[in-house]
């Protein structure tokens, strides 16, 4: 059985929730995630009114034990610009086989 990836999941609340400064540019800055979803660096889950949710993916250089690591490292450096992100296991691509 393969060994689950982890990742960065960063999300930003929705409409009527005060943003700070860096989740408001997330949110105006569509394009910027289009480019980063299209390259696979990202994966979108959610990206309406009710908030941002995106996981950002461990390179694929890194082994799936080691993206445990990367992730917790990751998720607390990001935490220090202001924005909600946390380690978490990879969510399954869309269409993805279990």
């Amino acid at each position: 059985m393969a060994r689950k990836r982890w990742c960065v999941r960063i999300v930003t609340p929705g409409e009527g929730v005060e943003q700070t400064r860096e989740e408001k540019a997330l949110d105006t800055n569509g394009w910027l995630l289009e480019c980063l979803r299209y390259a696979h660096i990202i994966r979108i889950h959610r990206a309406n009114e009710k908030g941002l949710c995106f996981d950002l993916l461990a390179p694929a250089s890194i082994s799936n034990e080691a993206s445990h690591t990367w992730a917790l490292a990751n998720a607390e450096r990001i935490s220090g610009y202001r924005l909600n992100a946390v380690a978490a296991p990879e969510w399954p691509a869309p269409g993805a086989k279990p």
